[in-house]
């Protein structure tokens, strides 16, 4: 950056009488002011991406970009939900941020749970809903899964973005399902684009060849 401390005779030395000392300190204003506008100006320009620190530019970390906030309160942005051997992609009715609520058809496709009068219901098994802190179902019908999925003692995670969440397996889930000895169902496409499921094999003796690329 220049510097302007004064002005320099035909010689290179500074002049330092005092009409010159005046006329070197608006030269100082002149330059901050276009120093000023030109930072304000590529600030704006880079729309929230990067913040102004005295003279210096930084980035700004994508929690406290201004772009990924309105993308967050977006209500019809599409999201993905992770669970088990599931990968499906639902419209949340809120912004994510408040939560993860669904449709109650989306809470079935998702959970494989169903909303009744007792509950949330998956066959003979009804989890009720607690009747004191945060509701987990509005007055329209929709659930907040993510609530009701810690709610029933399972993880639930999700990216920065919340665009990609998470339904996990807590421990003791897992813990039980071990104990069976049973495998995990699973459906696979052979080499012609058939899709087997394990389960489809139950009472028959299956050999499974598994390998890693690495």
């Amino acid at each position: 950056m220049a510097n302007f401390n004064g002005l320099l005779d035909a010689n290179g030395n500074t002049i330092t009488n005092g009409r010159n000392d005046s006329i070197a300190s608006v030269l100082r204003l002149v330059w901050r002011a276009v120093t000023e506008v030109s930072i304000k100006r590529t600030t704006n320009a880079l729309d929230g991406r990067y913040s102004r620190h005295g003279n210096r530019i930084e980035a700004v970390p994508l929690s406290r970009r201004p772009a990924y906030h309105e993308a967050k309160q977006t209500e019809n942005a599409m999201i993905t939900i992770l669970k088990e051997q599931l990968q499906l992609d639902v419209t949340p009715v809120r912004p994510t941020d408040t939560g993860l609520w669904l449709t109650r058809e989306d809470v079935t496709r998702a959970t494989g749970f169903e909303l009744k009068p007792e509950g949330l219901c998956k066959g003979d098994i009804c989890v009720p809903l607690p009747r004191h802190g945060t509701p987990l179902v509005d007055s329209s019908g929709a659930v907040d899964v993510a609530a009701f999925w810690r709610h029933m003692g399972q993880p639930v995670v999700h990216d920065e973005a919340r665009t990609t969440w998470v339904l996990a397996s807590g421990a003791r889930e897992r813990a039980a399902a071990l104990e069976t000895f049973e495998a995990p169902d699973f459906r696979l496409p052979d080499l012609d684009g058939r899709l087997h499921s394990l389960s489809e094999q139950r009472g028959k003796k299956v050999l499974l060849a598994t390998w890693a690329s690495w």
